[in-house]
């Protein structure tokens, strides 16, 4: 009697001291998980961006954290309950056989589940995109609002809010990550003065770049590339330049207000179409 009583406190002892070893296994496993996700997401961007993106980091790192958690918890809790069984002499095999094939089951019903999962995180990993964002994604094109595991939700112009499943991208276009580039077309008519046209945009290029509004938002100062291109009623010289993230249209509008303000003072002429009509003579000579 007494010995099976023993074998009952060995039991319950074994049972007690696998719970809270499987309990502070998986705390420290996740602490150490998150530390090292962070610090591996930092130094990547700090080598490849050498810019500050706390938020972007922040946000991805615990999208990530929270994937890691989940497989830690589940994998732990699995290994634990097996060993559990095997203290109580709970024979496995028509377990481990019923698991398998609710789990080939589970699978088959799953797929595109995973699919986005797996592609959610892949985005996280890179920082395809990110909140804030401007992304062309297909037919969904405007700001991304928020992202998840599953889903991705963007905001287009007009306030239509796409969810798309993140298995379902094809190809992402940013806009908006790192820097952008501001380019310009500024039209003029033929009979203009294009040496007078240069020097004009030059000057305006130069008073924009000092702008105390437009300048915080260069990294650099706007180039005028020369002509761009002879156009049915216009010729084209074409400006570019680099600036902060998702500033681009911004920066374009503003420009193009200065542009119109300075060509009227220099009385450059805008381009309008033209059409030229050629009229032969009648036949009979009328």
């Amino acid at each position: 009697m007494s010995f099976e009583i023993s074998d009952i406190w060995i039991t319950i002892g074994k049972t007690v001291g696998l719970l809270i070893g499987t309990f502070i296994t998986i705390k420290l496993i996740k602490l150490l998980m998150s530390k090292s996700i962070t610090r591996i997401l930092k130094l990547r961007d700090s080598i490849q961006e050498e810019s500050n993106y706390d938020r972007r980091v922040t946000q991805r790192a615990t999208t990530l954290t929270v994937v890691s958690d989940y497989a830690i918890t589940i994998f732990f809790s699995v290994l634990a309950s097996l060993i559990f069984l095997d203290i109580f002499k709970i024979n496995l095999a028509p377990l481990l056989a019923a698991a398998s094939v609710i789990g080939v089951a589970i699978g088959f019903g799953a797929q595109t589940l995973v699919k986005d999962f797996i592609a959610g995180i892949s985005n996280m990993a890179e920082d395809q995109f990110g909140v804030g964002d401007v992304v062309d994604l297909g037919e969904a094109i405007g700001v991304v609002e928020s992202v998840t595991l599953k889903s991705t939700r963007v905001r287009s112009l007009d306030g239509t809010l796409w969810h798309i499943p993140n298995g379902s991208i094809e190809r992402v276009a940013n806009k908006s990550q790192e820097w952008s580039r501001m380019v310009l077309d500024i039209s003029v008519a033929y009979k203009s003065d294009l040496k007078k046209v240069e020097k004009t945009i030059a000057n305006i290029l130069e008073e924009f770049s000092k702008l105390p509004e437009i300048r915080e938002s260069l990294i650099d100062s706007p180039e005028l590339l020369g002509v761009e291109r002879l156009a049915d009623s216009s010729i084209d010289f074409r400006v570019m330049a680099r600036v902060k993230a998702g500033k681009q249209w911004e920066i374009a509008r503003k420009l193009r207000f200065l542009v119109k303000e300075r060509f009227d003072e220099a009385e450059i002429e805008f381009p309008f179409p033209q059409l030229t009509i050629w009229r032969g003579e009648a036949e009979g000579g009328n």
